[in-house]
């Protein structure tokens, strides 16, 4: 199973997924292709923990 942090953004028309990695795009679905697409929220992200370099 693959899995990336995304923002959830629900429009009028369309479910937005926009993803926290610049590598990768912005991705668009109406309503019907948010139910027929293999994707599954398996949860939130509540915390960040990062380790930087000592100067």
């Amino acid at each position: 199973m693959k899995a990336t942090v995304k923002q959830i953004k629900l429009l009028e028309t369309e479910l937005m997924l926009i993803p926290h990695n610049k590598d990768f795009e912005t991705m668009f679905y109406t309503a019907e292709e948010a139910k027929n697409k293999p994707v599954k929220i398996i949860g939130k992200v509540v915390e960040l923990r990062r380790e930087y370099e000592k100067c």
